[in-house]
Parts: structure tokens; C-alpha cells; sequence
């Protein structure tokens, strides 16, 4: 301390001593300034995917007519980006990607069947009702027994959502169907 006391009584002490405070404090914060943010969680990486996917096939697709497994890869991870985000300007466009693809390329079944999917996630019955109409020749398709299952739960017919849900565990016994039925026991099961 006794160095210290002549050191302290002089006036440039002060400057010194406020330069090193921020030469320490900077230090830090340049390797954190400097570092490009990265996707940390895994709906960051997965929206990052899906952006840098959509981003990709329109690049490609750029003066090109349209291509049917191009335009359905957009409309695909468009839906997926929306249904990720929850955000109404994302299913927007999942929307108008899904309804130019079918414009252009024509009624095709995994079109049909992600229209369907995305009326459905979006209230709209009523369409959902039609674009399973439209795919009733493939009834049988699992994963149309369980968005016909969950139509059926919305419209009060319980009983017929859970022979739905069944129905499509037999034929795909995914996690996703597995889910529905859970869901549906957990509300309405003994």
C-alpha cells in the first residue's frame, strides 16, 4: 500500500486506471461481438434447415419451369416451417405454396393430402372434408385414416375418431398415431 499512495495522489492515475478497467472489460466482449450467432436449440437448427432448404430449392428452381418434385419439396417444408413457427404469415405462405403447386403441377395425392393437413390444422373443417373427398381413393392410407380420425374427433364423434385412430395404428403404428390415441384415451377412456 505504501507504493501505491504516491501513485494514488497523482492526476493521471485516474485515466490509467479507467483505461485498464476498459481494456479488461473489452477484451471479453470482442470474441463475443466477433462470434456469429448459431442456432443452439434444436428449433433453432431446425428452422435454420428448413430456411436454408427452401432457400436452395428456389434458388434452383429460378427461371426453371416448374419441376413437380421441386414445387413439392418447397410446399412440403413450407407447411413444416409454418407448423414449427405457429406463425399465421408462415402458414400464409405454406398456404399459396401448396395452392400454386397444385395450380401448376395438378391434383397429385401428397399434394391433396398436405392441403388437407393444413385445413385441418387450420380449423377449416369444411375443406378438410373436401380435400379428403378427393383423396378417397386412397381411404386405406394411414395417414389419411387418421386425419379423417381426427376430423372425426372435432366433429364430436368421439367413438369414430378412436375406430379411426385404431385403424391407423394397425396400418402404421407411428409415434404420431400412437399420440392420437393416447389423447383420445386420456380424454374420453375409462
Amino acid at each position: 500500500m505504501r507504493l501505491l499512495k504516491p501513485l494514488l495522489a497523482t492526476r493521471s492515475f485516474k485515466p490509467l486506471l479507467a483505461t485498464a478497467a476498459v481494456a479488461c472489460l473489452a477484451v471479453p466482449l470482442v470474441g463475443v461481438i466477433r462470434r456469429e450467432a448459431s442456432p443452439t436449440t434444436d428449433y433453432e437448427i431446425e428452422l435454420a434447415r428448413l430456411d436454408r432448404d427452401i432457400a436452395e430449392l428456389r434458388d434452383d428452381a429460378s427461371g426453371a419451369p416448374p419441376d413437380v418434385d421441386r414445387a413439392t419439396s418447397v410446399a412440403h417444408r413450407l407447411f413444416r416451417r409454418a407448423v414449427l413457427t405457429g406463425g399465421a404469415e408462415d402458414f400464409r405462405a405454406a398456404d399459396a405454396a401448396i395452392g400454386r403447386t397444385i395450380r401448376e403441377i395438378g391434383p397429385m395425392a401428397g399434394l391433396y393430402l398436405l392441403k388437407a393437413n393444413l385445413d385441418f390444422r387450420l380449423h377449416r373443417l369444411d375443406e378438410t372434408r373436401r380435400d379428403l373427398a378427393a383423396l378417397s381413393r386412397f381411404a386405406g392410407d394411414a395417414r389419411i385414416v387418421a386425419l379423417s380420425a381426427g376430423l372425426a374427433l372435432q366433429e364430436g364423434r368421439y367413438e369414430a375418431a378412436r375406430g379411426g385412430y385404431l385403424r391407423a395404428i394397425e396400418e402404421s403404428p407411428t409415434w404420431d398415431n400412437l399420440a392420437r390415441l393416447a389423447s383420445w384415451e386420456a380424454r374420453f377412456g375409462d
